[in-house]
């Protein structure tokens, strides 16, 4: 979704950014930038798509990076393979 949309859909709901980033304990500016993709957040995302009642990829589908998150084994894995690159 484009930003001018997400921010209708918000609105549509009844909320505003401001409500999100109260509810989320984050500064506005933090909200607007991940709307506008200026930086990516899951936290925010994933609390837009909730508000807006669609599933995260819709919503930012340019975010690949906040959407496929490693798991706890694939992060674990990828931190032994960086220790023995710099190890050799």
């Amino acid at each position: 979704m484009k930003a001018k949309e997400i921010k209708q859909a918000i609105a549509a709901e009844g909320y505003t950014l401001s409500m999100i980033a109260e509810a989320l304990d984050v500064k506005l500016a933090a909200v607007s930038h991940t709307i506008n993709g200026h930086s990516k957040s899951l936290k925010i995302a994933d609390c837009i798509s909730r508000v807006i009642n669609k599933p995260l990829a819709e919503v930012f589908p340019n975010h690949e990076g906040i959407i496929k998150r490693p798991t706890l084994k694939e992060k674990s894995a990828a931190v032994s393979e960086i220790r023995q690159l710099l190890a050799s």
